[in-house]
């Protein structure tokens, strides 16, 4: 009977024992995509910082990655000053798929709630 009763717990705990590590797992990948988000911005704000950009129109860029000011070509030719040439496009495409990936990731996932 207790051997019955071994068995019939074992199948809740499995599923529990499952459920707990991809709790875990999950905040992991939380807390990577938060730490990933954080690097973002600040290779952001390190770009902007050494930029003569004023700092209303920096906070605005820190502040919504998809303001037009980022195709301002004022904007923008403060930011190939900044960024030499050879790697200016491979730069602004690498921001750029960053933002949308973090952009749609932050629409499924609670980013920055961990």
């Amino acid at each position: 009977m207790l051997a019955d009763a071994t068995k019939d717990a074992h199948g809740p705990y499995q599923k529990l024992k499952r459920w707990w590590r991809f709790g875990i797992a999950f905040e992991a990948f939380l807390l990577r995509l938060d730490t990933e988000r954080v690097a973002f911005l600040q290779n952001l704000d390190n770009l902007l910082s050494l930029t003569d950009i004023p700092d209303a129109e920096k906070e605005l860029l820190m502040g919504d990655l998809h303001c037009s000011l980022w195709n301002d070509p004022r904007v923008q030719a403060k930011l190939r000053h900044r960024i030499t040439d050879p790697y200016f496009d491979w730069y602004i495409t690498t921001l750029s798929d960053i933002r949308e990936a973090l952009k749609e990731i932050s629409g499924l996932l609670p980013v920055g709630m961990v």
